[in-house]
């Protein structure tokens, strides 16, 4: 581990902290191995701190930091784990951005760091509605939600319009001569009740989706298909055009469907070249040309149980590891 640390640009690490230091391998005394090197640790609260060593995964810090209770709140049911693991995704991509920063701050300096990203802090720095908490200290005092968009029930199936709805009712009146037909006076709750049904008429007045969806442009309401994944996937044209699905090897005589790089630069190449790298699948190829190791001696790290072997095809096609 040391002597590829002293070749290496960046070490990525998800231990709970602590365990780097109990292996030997503490920032500490990798730094002081490879003065370039850029180290990133992510974990649950991070490095230092009253919870740093409690176990972390992406649903334990949706919980805490209010994701699910405002998810459950919304939607009037009882608190369940988000439809996606968010902290996690947030984590990684923070570190990314983080990583591309030391490493171009290292072009003028000469030296590494080490990067410290919790999960914690990558979710609130992502996440606009507690943003708001901190101007208005509750959601309900929100003045305009993104979240309280809005999803109906139209011709063709379930649509959504982004946006608070008080917006969503001027756009339509304005543009369409909507008319609630409250009478002057009359309770705000009466008003808001005719105006969102005098809406929800009108959304279902059309003989066909493509109509509605017609007169939504005009009006330049966003708007959204309620889809599953698989008929976004199947449908949209949009991915079709971006083609963000490629097909790739699948290391054992066939291909496997994956999504595409989301990077489309103007000046250069990117994509993805191929599947997931199989643990273990480059460790020959690593060792002997990063220290020269001859294949005889990375057999025996094999052997000794420091290395995970890289599988054949025939373990790979029938879902077994080594």
């Amino acid at each position: 581990m040391k002597s590829l640390v002293k070749q290496a640009d960046v070490l990525l690490e998800n231990f709970r902290p602590g365990v780097m230091e109990r292996l030997g391998i503490s920032w500490a005394v990798l730094s002081m191995l490879n003065p370039r090197l850029i180290m990133l640790s992510i974990s649950g609260f991070g490095q230092q701190g009253p919870e740093s060593g409690r176990a972390a995964y992406a649903p334990i810090i949706h919980a805490e930091i209010g994701a699910i209770s405002r998810q459950a709140e919304k939607s009037g049911s009882r608190p369940v784990e988000m439809c996606m693991s968010f902290a996690d995704t947030n984590a990684g991509l923070h570190g990314l951005v983080g990583l591309l920063a030391a490493l171009h701050l290292r072009t003028r300096t000469g030296t590494g760091q080490h990067l410290d990203i919790s999960m914690v802090d990558a979710m609130l720095a992502t996440d606009d509605l507690a943003h708001y908490y901190l101007d208005y200290g509750s959601a309900h005092d929100i003045p305009i939600q993104n979240g309280a968009s809005e999803v109906w029930d139209v011709p063709g199936g379930s649509i959504i319009l982004a946006g608070d709805f008080r917006y969503i009712w001027k756009t339509l009146a304005n543009k369409y001569d909507l008319d609630d037909r409250t009478p002057d006076g009359a309770p705000l709750a009466d008003k808001i009740s005719n105006r969102r049904q005098c809406v929800a008429d009108y959304l279902n007045s059309f003989e066909s989706r493509q109509r509605l969806i017609a007169a939504l442009d005009k009006a330049n309401l966003a708007w959204g298909d309620v889809n599953t994944t698989a008929d976004y996937l199947q449908n949209s044209p949009t991915i079709k055009h971006r083609r963000s699905l490629v097909d790739v090897d699948d290391g054992v005589g066939g291909t496997r469907q994956v999504y595409q790089s989301p990077y489309r630069f103007s000046d250069a190449s990117s994509g993805v070249k191929g599947p997931a790298v199989l643990q273990g699948q480059h460790t020959q190829q690593i060792l002997s040309t990063w220290l020269g190791m001859q294949e005889a001696q990375v057999k025996e790290l094999i052997d000794a149980g420091v290395l995970i072997q890289a599988p054949s095809s025939a373990d790979v096609s029938t879902g077994k590891r080594k």
